[in-house]
């Protein structure tokens, strides 16, 4: 779980230091990166939810529960990644105004 901590840590200080304009990358060279940012996304949500779950009632109690989360937010994570690297929305002008149009039909949480 440490080495989890330390992802995540990464993850957030990369994300000020990495300007997809600085590095001239291709989106399939950026995969990794935000595979390692889903990663730690997805981790540092699961593992806040499990404890604020953990907190009304024990729902994650043996090291082989530990584990099975942890693997199942890791898969998630190179899975959201993987999909934001192939699409390459944030280089597509059609797909940034489909979003902003999409925008105004929902309202803050």
């Amino acid at each position: 779980l440490a080495l989890f901590a330390i992802l995540v840590l990464i993850a957030s200080v990369s994300c000020f230091c990495v300007n997809h304009n600085a590095l001239k990358l291709t989106p399939h060279q950026r995969i990794p990166f935000f595979a390692i940012l889903g990663i730690a996304v997805s981790f540092s949500v699961t593992f806040a939810l499990i404890d604020v779950l953990n907190s009304f009632m024990t729902n994650i109690q043996t090291p082989q529960q530990v584990f099975l989360v942890l693997l199942s937010s890791v898969f998630t994570g190179l899975l959201f990644g993987l999909i934001f690297g192939i699409l390459d929305t944030e280089d597509d002008p059609s797909a940034r105004h489909a979003l902003i149009r999409d925008e105004r039909y929902s309202g803050p949480v």
